[in-house]
C-alpha cells in the first residue's frame, strides 16, 4: 500500500515517545528512501528462503551452476 511506510513510522515514532514533528521530513524523503527498503526486504526474503530451502534439500542446485 503506497504512503504505509509513512504510517508505520508514525506510529513507531509515538510508541516510541519521540516528537512525532519529524514526520513531514520523513514523508519528504520517503520516495527515495522507499525502493531501496523494499529492495532490501525482498533480497532478504530471498536470502532466507534459499538458505532454508539448500537445508532442507530442496533446492535444485543445477539451476544455479550453468
Amino acid at each position: 500500500v503506497k504512503g504505509a511506510g509513512i504510517v508505520m513510522s508514525t506510529v513507531l515514532l509515538q510508541a516510541l515517545g519521540m516528537p512525532l514533528s519529524v514526520i513531514p521530513i520523513i514523508a519528504a524523503i520517503w520516495p527515495v528512501i522507499d525502493p531501496a527498503h523494499t529492495l532490501l526486504n525482498n533480497t532478504s526474503d530471498i536470502v532466507g528462503t534459499a538458505v532454508i530451502a539448500k537445508r532442507l534439500g530442496k533446492m535444485d542446485m543445477s539451476t544455479y551452476e550453468q
